[in-house]
């Protein structure tokens, strides 16, 4: 029995031991912040300059880590840039020229005029320089519709003069003739005027 005593009261004081260390564990964690907290309080104004010096730097050395880079280039900035650099020098990006979309002004018709008779066998188209124009459409055709082109006796649709002969006429027979301006400053389009239309007669 006095054994059985003697074990009860060691294992009491092994588990008071114990919870004292367990304790004094918690608390030595517990004082850092604390610690933090009296450095702000007591020491004022030279601690928060010391925590500013430190953000600083921080920031500092995050920045050097970024200098002369572009966003999304990353290491390969500077091979990037002057990849960039020869691709431009070989394919240089083409401007547009001023008023190069702009509509050109309908051609105004001179000679022969509407109606007209004319004699032989050939005779000279002629109309004004139209304002916009880098070169004409016209056709020349039997047809008053210009819808058969089987009976089409001209068409050019790159003319750059403002006179046309043709040849070939048939005595007795009506012509109808057309001409738009046409603005070609695009390469991978082109803008046309309306048609301005006239007829003339062979006598």
């Amino acid at each position: 029995m006095k054994i059985l005593v003697a074990l009860a009261a060691i294992l009491l004081v092994l588990g008071f031991n114990l919870k004292s260390l367990a304790e004094d564990h918690g608390t030595s964690h517990e004082s850092a912040p604390a610690d933090a907290a009296s450095c702000s309080k007591d020491e004022g104004k030279e601690c928060a300059e010391g925590e500013h010096a430190t953000a600083a730097h921080d920031a500092h050395g995050t920045a050097e880590t970024h200098e002369g880079r572009k966003p999304g280039y990353g290491a390969n900035y500077d091979w990037s840039e002057k990849r960039e650099e020869q691709v431009a020098a070989i394919f240089p990006t083409k401007q547009k020229k001023a008023g190069s979309n702009a509509v050109p002004a309908k051609v105004k018709l001179e000679s022969p005029k509407f109606l007209a008779k004319v004699s032989g066998d050939a005779v000279t188209l002629q109309w004004a320089a139209s304002e916009g124009a880098t070169t004409y459409h016209i056709q020349v055709s039997k047809d008053a519709g210009f819808n058969n082109r089987s009976m089409y006796v001209v068409e050019d649709k790159k003319l750059a003069a403002t006179t046309l002969e043709v040849k070939g006429l048939e005595s007795g027979v009506k012509y109808f003739w057309r001409v738009a301006a046409v603005n070609s400053d695009q390469e991978s389009m082109y803008i046309k005027s309306p048609f301005a239309f006239s007829e003339f007669e062979v006598k």
